[in-house]
Order: structure tokens, then C-alpha cells, then sequence
């Protein structure tokens, strides 16, 4: 067993961690998704899960506030009934400006960040101002966007960047 045999054995040790490496970080990434997904469900999940699991989106609002259409009896939360308010009240802006996304995690953030706020319903501009956690105030030092820069940070960059440029 000389020289030759030892490259041949290092190979298949490498070859088997880099599947086993794989698979780690295949379940890694799908325990990050699973997480992720808990993190980003929207005020109704559980209750929607318990209540009225076989529904359709569209269908939630009615099924969730008439507790004779609950499949298990199920107590509604405050944010939970705020969120009904919103899908309710905002049913018309949904279905125009967020891809029918009715009890989404993406229908509080299509109605408030993605679609201009003229361009909501009257009733749905209401009630999306009250139905939504407030955020914290914007006072240009905390994060505003997804990489977590604030306005000033933002605008330091844009600086730095003009002087590199000259």
C-alpha cells in the first residue's frame, strides 16, 4: 500500500463528507425555512389551522368570525380579529393590488408597503391604520429596510459613494 493507495483513499473520505456535508447542510437550510416560516406567519395562523384549516383564503374572514363554521372550538386573538378586520375591510384592494393574497404573511405588507396608500380604499386606508402593530417611530436612526440601514446610514452611503466616485 504505498503512495498510490493512500490518494485513492483520501479521495473516497473526501467524496463521502462532501455528501454527508450536503445533507447537513440540506437540513440546515430546511430548519432555517421551517423557522422562517413560524417567524413570518400572519396573526391568524393558528387560529386558522384550528378553526379552519380546509378553507380557502378567500373564505377565512367568514369562517373565522362565525364560530358555528369552526371545525374545533377556538378562541380568537386580538390580533387575530384585527387582521380578520383588515382582509375584510380591504377585500377589494386585495384582490386589485396583492394577487388575491387573502390571511397571507405578505397581505399586511402588499397593503402597506407595497401598494401606494392613495391607492387604497377609503375604508381600507381606516382600518389599515389602526388593524396594523405600530411601528416604531422614524426618527432616521433605526433600520428601514431589509439590510438594516437606516435613512442616515443610507444617506452616508450614498455620500461615501460620491466621493469615491470624484
Amino acid at each position: 500500500t504505498g503512495p498510490v493507495s493512500s490518494r485513492v483513499n483520501i479521495r473516497g473520505r473526501a467524496a463521502a463528507m462532501g455528501s454527508f456535508g450536503s445533507a447537513t447542510m440540506y437540513s440546515w437550510v430546511c430548519l432555517l425555512l421551517c423557522l422562517l416560516h413560524a417567524v413570518l406567519a400572519h396573526p391568524c395562523d393558528s387560529e386558522v389551522q384550528s378553526a379552519c384549516p380546509e378553507r380557502a383564503s378567500s373564505e377565512l374572514a367568514r369562517c373565522l368570525k362565525d364560530k358555528s363554521e369552526h371545525e374545533s372550538p377556538t378562541d380568537i386573538s386580538s390580533e387575530c380579529a384585527d387582521f380578520i378586520a383588515l382582509n375584510a375591510a380591504c377585500a377589494a384592494d386585495i384582490v386589485k393590488s396583492c394577487d388575491e393574497a387573502f390571511f397571507t404573511e405578505d397581505t399586511a405588507l402588499c397593503l402597506s408597503t407595497w401598494t401606494a396608500r392613495e391607492d387604497l380604499t377609503p375604508k381600507c386606508a381606516g382600518v389599515l391604520s389602526w388593524a396594523l402593530p405600530k411601528q416604531e417611530a422614524a426618527d432616521g436612526d433605526g433600520p428601514t429596510d431589509e439590510l438594516g440601514m437606516s435613512e442616515k446610514d443610507y444617506a452616508e452611503k450614498q455620500e461615501w459613494r460620491a466621493k469615491r466616485r470624484a
